[in-house]
């Protein structure tokens, strides 16, 4: 699944999601996978709107919920929760050893959804 990381890694399809054309891929209809640091999740939106893409966005619901939630909430086909709040073993943190488990303070979830999901088509 095509995805984009925050350093170049074997795999990936690029570094910023920003700068790259969601719609396709090798001249096949792109299905990106995006998990970006929570703080660009509303500007991700805003671009994610103009792409005729499709997407699987990684997100946390948190409380109280942020300005962004009715939008991914109005544009998702599909969400389901990956892991819930206070899970152990979900998300790997930086620290100054190095990587660590942390129990996660919200939900994680994955929302799908693409250009077909915004006219009501199917």
């Amino acid at each position: 699944m095509k995805h984009f990381t925050p350093y170049p890694t074997p795999g990936s399809a690029g570094i910023n999601v920003f700068n790259i054309d969601l719609r396709e891929c090798d001249g096949v209809k792109a299905n990106a996978y995006v998990f970006p640091p929570f703080g660009l999740i509303f500007p991700l939106l805003r671009f994610l709107l103009t792409q005729d893409a499709v997407v699987t966005l990684v997100d946390p619901r948190v409380s109280p919920l942020p300005v962004w939630w009715p939008i991914l909430q109005g544009l998702s086909q599909r969400m389901i929760v990956l892991a819930r709040k206070g899970c152990q073993d979900a998300l790997l943190s930086p620290t100054k050893q190095g990587f660590r488990f942390r129990p996660l303070t919200f939900d994680l979830l994955a929302c799908r959804f693409g250009p077909q999901d915004r006219s009501g088509a199917q």
